[in-house]
Order: C-alpha cells, then sequence, then structure tokens
C-alpha cells in the first residue's frame, strides 16, 4: 500500500498551484482553487517563507508521484472546515483524525492513512520537534525570533539537536531548562543564556546552505555566471516562458539593479533621481539646506561689514599701520615748525610763506578727506551693485523653473480625470511667471540706478583729484620758496616733513588696496552662496509647482494590470515565494512586455521605463498604501526573515481596494516595513 504522507501531499499541492493558509501574517485563505477537490482531507499548512520553489525537473517528479498515489484524482475534495495555526483558534477535528469517508476514499485507492486513537498523537507528539517546528514556534514571538534570526535557524536548531536526528526531544530540552519539556515551554531568559554560552563550540559545516553562508553563495553564483547587479534593463520584447528560479520573491529574467530604496524623489518618463538612498536615509530638505546657507551668507556678511570698518580706520588713520605713519609724521612736523620759528625771528618774511604753505596743507586735506569718503561711498555701491545682481539672478533663475514647470505640464496627457487640474496649475504658473517678469524689471531698473550713482560718484571722485594734484604742485612751490630762503638744517627738517607726509600717503594707499582685495574676495563668497541659494530656490519653486505625479495615472492602464493580476493569482491565498514572477507575468498580460529583476529590483526595473513614474514621495508612510490606485506596483527591500525574503525582498500589484497581487492575493499592511525593509511606489502613467 502507498503511503499518502504530508510530504506527498505538498508536492501535489505544488503541483497544482494549491498553497497552504498562512502566508507569513497567520492570514485566512479567501478562495480556494477547485483544480483538485478532496473530500475532508486536511492539507499541511505552508509558510511563504518556508515554501522552497521547485525546478522543472522536480515539478516532472511531482506529477509522475502524484499519478502514482492518486489515480482518481476527481474524487477528493478540500474540507470546508480548516484547522487554524493559531492557538487560540484550535477546531474540535483534529488534524490526524480520519472520516469514514476518507477512509472509505483511501481504501478503494490503496493509500494509508494514520490510525484514530489517542496512541497515535502521543508518538507524534513524543516525537520531538523538526527544524520547521522550531522556526514556527520562534517566529510567533518577535523577541524569540530576532534572538534566533541572529545566530541563525539552523545554527541554533543544531545546538539543541545534540543527537543530530533533526529533532529536538524532551530530553534535549530538559539540557536547557529542567523545569520544560518542549521548546514552547522555554522562556526568553533561558534560550538567551543557553545560546550565548554554547553557540561558539558548535562548528559551522561550510558544505551546507544556511542562512549564513547563503549570500556569499549566491555572489559567488552571479561572480560565476558574470551578472552585475548594478545594471538591470528590462527587455521589452514578449517572452514565451520565463525561466524561474528558486528564491524567495525572485527569478533569473533579469540582471537585478541594486534596489535604491523608498523615499525616493518622484521622477517623470520613468527616470530615477541620482544619489537617492534609501527612505532611512533620505536627503536633507531644500529648507533645511536653504537655511543652512543663508546662515553662512549672514557670517560672511558679518565679516564683510568688519572689512569695510577696517576700510573705514584707514581712511579716518585709525588704522594701526596708518596711524604709525600719522606719529611720524607729526614728529617730523613738530620738528620743523620749531625750525621755521626760529627762522620767522630772524626773517618776518619767512612768515608769509609759512602761513601759505599752512593753508595749502589745509586745502589738501579738505580735499583728500572728500575723496575718501567718495572711495567709501563707490565701494559701498559697488556692494550694493553686486547684491542687486545676484536678487536678479535668483529671480531669472526662479522664472526658468517656473517655466520649466510649464513646460513639464504641455508633456501631460489631458484626459477627463485631470482636464481641470491641468488648467488650474497652468494659469497659476503662468500668474507666477508675469510676477516674477515685474520683479525682475524692478530690480533691473534700480540696478540701473545703481550703476548710475556708481559713476556719478566715479566722476567726483577724478575731478577731486584734479583738484588736490593743483593743491599739492601749489604747495611743492611753495615749499622750493622756503627752501631757498632758509638754514640748512632747517631745510634737512623740511624735506623730512615732506618724506613722511608722502609715507603715510603710501600707507594709506597700499591699506585700502589690501583692505579692498579682501572685501572683493568675500563679496565674491557672497555672490557664490546667493547663487546656491538662487539654485536651490529654483529647486524649491520647481518642486512647489511640479506636477502631482498621480496626475499622470493612466487609470484604463492601471485597473487593466490589476485586472490581470486578479486573474492569474486572485483566488490564491498564500505566497510560494514567487512574487516577481507573478508580477512578471500580469505586466506581461496586460501592457504586452516583460520586466526582469527579483522583488527589490523592481524600483530600478520600472524606473528605466518610460510608462512608469515613481510617486514613493506621495506615500511617507506604509500604512498609506493601502490608499493606492489599482496597477500600482511596490518594490520592497530586502527584509528581516529567515527565509530568501532577506535576500530577493518583495514585490506586489496594488488592486485599487486595499489588497497586494503576486503570486496570491491578501490585504496591504505594514508587515514588510515592521521587519526593517523600505518601498519604492510606480504607477503606470
Amino acid at each position: 500500500m502507498t503511503s499518502f504522507d504530508s510530504f506527498e501531499m505538498k508536492k501535489l499541492t505544488a503541483q497544482n498551484g494549491v498553497q497552504g493558509t498562512d502566508n507569513g501574517d497567520n492570514k485566512p485563505k479567501e478562495d480556494i482553487p477547485v483544480e483538485v477537490q478532496t473530500q475532508n482531507i486536511i492539507l499541511p499548512q505552508a509558510n511563504e517563507d518556508e515554501y522552497v520553489e521547485m525546478s522543472d525537473e522536480f515539478d516532472e517528479e511531482i506529477v509522475s508521484d502524484t499519478n502514482d498515489v492518486m489515480p482518481d484524482i476527481d474524487k477528493i475534495s478540500y474540507a470546508e472546515d480548516e484547522v487554524s495555526v493559531d492557538d487560540e483558534d484550535i477546531s474540535d477535528k483534529k488534524i490526524n483524525e480520519t472520516s469514514s469517508d476518507e477512509k472509505d476514499i483511501a481504501e478503494k485507492d490503496d493509500i494509508s492513512l494514520p490510525e484514530d486513537n489517542e496512541e497515535n498523537d502521543d508518538e507524534e507528539a513524543d516525537d520531538g520537534t523538526t527544524l520547521s517546528d522550531f522556526k514556527k514556534l520562534m517566529s510567533k514571538d518577535e523577541k524569540l525570533d530576532d534572538l534566533v534570526s541572529k545566530y541563525g535557524y539552523d545554527k541554533v536548531f543544531e545546538l539543541f539537536d545534540k543527537d543530530n536526528d533533526g529533532k529536538i526531544s524532551k530530553d534535549e530540552i530538559k539540557e536547557i531548562s529542567s523545569s520544560s519539556e518542549s521548546v514552547e515551554d522555554l522562556t526568553y531568559g533561558e534560550l538567551k543564556k543557553y545560546i550565548e554560552e554554547n553557540i561558539d563550540s558548535v562548528e559551522e559545516d561550510d558544505s551546507e546552505i544556511t542562512d549564513e553562508n547563503f549570500d556569499d553563495i549566491v555572489e559567488k553564483l552571479k561572480e560565476a555566471f558574470n551578472t552585475d547587479n548594478t545594471q538591470n534593463q528590462a527587455v521589452q520584447t514578449p517572452v514565451q516562458t520565463p525561466s524561474y528560479s528558486s528564491g524567495g520573491g525572485g527569478y533569473s529574467g533579469g540582471g537585478g539593479g541594486s534596489y535604491s530604496g523608498g523615499g525616493g524623489s518622484s521622477s517623470s518618463g520613468g527616470s530615477s533621481t541620482a544619489g537617492v538612498d534609501g527612505a532611512g536615509s533620505a536627503p536633507e530638505s531644500l529648507e533645511d539646506s536653504i537655511a543652512e546657507l543663508e546662515q553662512q551668507k549672514a557670517t560672511k556678511e558679518g565679516e564683510l561689514t568688519t572689512l569695510n570698518e577696517n576700510l573705514n580706520a584707514v581712511y579716518d588713520g585709525s588704522d594701526e599701520e596708518v596711524s604709525a605713519a600719522q606719529d611720524e609724521l607729526d614728529e617730523a612736523k613738530q620738528e620743523y615748525d620749531d625750525c621755521m620759528s626760529d627762522e620767522i625771528e630772524k626773517n618776518p618774511e619767512i612768515a608769509k610763506l609759512k602761513e601759505q604753505q599752512e593753508e595749502k596743507e589745509t586745502e589738501i586735506e579738505d580735499t583728500t578727506k572728500d575723496i575718501d569718503d567718495t572711495e567709501v561711498k563707490i565701494t559701498d555701491k559697488e556692494q550694493e551693485i553686486t547684491t542687486k545682481e545676484s536678487e536678479i539672478s535668483g529671480l531669472e533663475s526662479d522664472k526658468s523653473a517656473l517655466e520649466s514647470s510649464l513646460s513639464a505640464l504641455d508633456s501631460i496627457e489631458v484626459t477627463d480625470n485631470n482636464r481641470d487640474d491641468v488648467e488650474a496649475k497652468r494659469n497659476d504658473l503662468n500668474s507666477q511667471i508675469q510676477a516674477k517678469e515685474a520683479e525682475i524689471r524692478a530690480a533691473k531698473d534700480e540696478l540701473k540706478t545703481l550703476e548710475q550713482e556708481k559713476t556719478d560718484l566715479e566722476n567726483k571722485k577724478t575731478e577731486l583729484e584734479g583738484t588736490k594734484k593743483d593743491l599739492e604742485s601749489a604747495l611743492k612751490d611753495i615749499e622750493n620758496e622756503i627752501k631757498n630762503s632758509v638754514s640748512e638744517k632747517t631745510k634737512e627738517a623740511l624735506e623730512k616733513y615732506q618724506d613722511a607726509r608722502t609715507n603715510v600717503e603710501s600707507v594709506k594707499t597700499e591699506r585700502k588696496d589690501a583692505v579692498n582685495g579682501e572685501i572683493t574676495t568675500k563679496q565674491a563668497e557672497i555672490t557664490e552662496i546667493d547663487n546656491q541659494i538662487a539654485q536651490l530656490r529654483a529647486e524649491q519653486i520647481q518642486k512647489e509647482n511640479s506636477l502631482d505625479p498621480m496626475m499622470q495615472y493612466n487609470e484604463e492602464r492601471g485597473q487593466a494590470l490589476a485586472d490581470a493580476a486578479n486573474s492569474l493569482y486572485g483566488g490564491v491565498s498564500t505566497g510560494g515565494g514567487w512574487c516577481a514572477k507573478g508580477v512578471s507575468q500580469a505586466i506581461q498580460k496586460a501592457f504586452g512586455y516583460s520586466t526582469s529583476g527579483n522583488g527589490c529590483d523592481y524600483g530600478n526595473t520600472l524606473s528605466a521605463l518610460d510608462d512608469w513614474v515613481e510617486v514613493t514621495d506621495q506615500y511617507e508612510s506604509a500604512s498609506e498604501l493601502v490608499n493606492l490606485p489599482a496597477g500600482a506596483v511596490v518594490s520592497w527591500s530586502p527584509y528581516n526573515t529567515t527565509s530568501l525574503g532577506n535576500t530577493y525582498g518583495h514585490v506586489y500589484i496594488s488592486d485599487g481596494q486595499g489588497h497586494e497581487i503576486s503570486d496570491f492575493k491578501s490585504d496591504i499592511t505594514t508587515y514588510y516595513a515592521d521587519r526593517g525593509s523600505e518601498y519604492r511606489v510606480f504607477i503606470p502613467v
């Protein structure tokens, strides 16, 4: 008699597309396929995280095996009353209890069934905990799941299974805790202590594929087949039968670009925003960047104010170097004045020349002061002009951003659904552009006025410099006459005084040039910051006036994709680890072209296509994904799980009614986000 055990039933389930009731969330099965009908036979539970995909060769073996054990398949139907895996909701009917109908069918088809007695239940209970059961028990408690996942389920199970018989027996449990008889009795503290004390003593067999070495093996395979994960180009040509490989959420149809994470900036035309990382590391906001630059500008402006004060100090003589030169001048003048007093006593005519000299010196000082004041005003005017030019540049950048938004609006296909929104946005943008043009005209008029004022000041300075030159020439004539009328000592004192006077002018000129150079440099730094601020403000304006990407959503295409997905897997309530396959098949059926990549790769796959647009920014929280429109696709990065989902992530299509569809259908929840996954959202356009 052929034994029809749970493994044979699992193979039969896989071959006929029938899967268990648990999809990883302990969600109840909504619909059951009718290809296989069994009466009152309870199928083994399957968990999406533990489901193993099978190759074509294994599929053929399943067909052969199931034909041997199920010669009259039409006579078998599902039990209407299923047994839930939840501890709080156990059916009255025992899993191993066999009905009379089952026995009749088994007798006819030569199938052995377990006997209905308490001993059988006891024997199974005494068999110990298998790795599969161990995973189920641990995954029910988040703390236990995190603890065991940290070291690896296989490794921890090996630690407990001392005799290596593939089960954890009561005796082996006793070694962990004398007060416990089963894995379920163990506390978190007992497990943690035992694992931490003994885990290092377990030798890892590198020849086996475990959670710990699986990633390394995958990388080696990719390297061997020269697969580049950074490239993921979807081939837009129909394929007859994609060849899917085993693995949670993935298939071998494409290269699988690296996952760029949720929170990426929305982009039209299927292009992706460069430099965008995962949602957990989203770039700082434009507002923050602008505020930081404004602070830098304020600091630079403070430094510029200090430099202007330094320049004023040069002009008023309080500058340290100028002051030192002025002290030397005052000392030389005092010496000259003393000599002239002696000369005047000897020759009263000298007094008239000294008086003329002092009058010219006073006129020169007054003219020099006017020149200095004019130069200060010119410097201030130059700074005002530079600021106004930066302002105009910023306004023109703002206008350009608005015009870009208006141009982008013209590329949108106008439909009955978005016609009013598009027209309203167009009117708003035109209004903003006109207002910006008015600001630019006003700013340019102000700039023109500033430039004229600067020109007037420069003309005044030129005139004053001409006057000073004439006065200095007249002073020189008077002083030459004095030299011809005084003693050698007085003549030497006069020449020393003239040299000191010239030195003061030279020091002032050197200091003015030096400080003005620093002012020019600082003003250039401020201008550069202004340019950066203008660029960011332009981006901000473009962002504020960018089209709501949802306006580009093509409802007809979206519904077509949702319908295709629903027709393929709407009746399946438990995933088989082929989420990317399900999405690929739905896109092929709805749009006629193939896509490729694992679940976590679909963000890169869809961003490379011009009939998809990313709208991740529209869904700041995973809890908002329940509101996705029909046909939206969500790609999840690898998440915290003990299955291959921690390598391949997940992907699904929204049906527009709060359900996700891939290779199964279930409610949209925060399941993956709760396990550390990040998402990207795309809609068909």
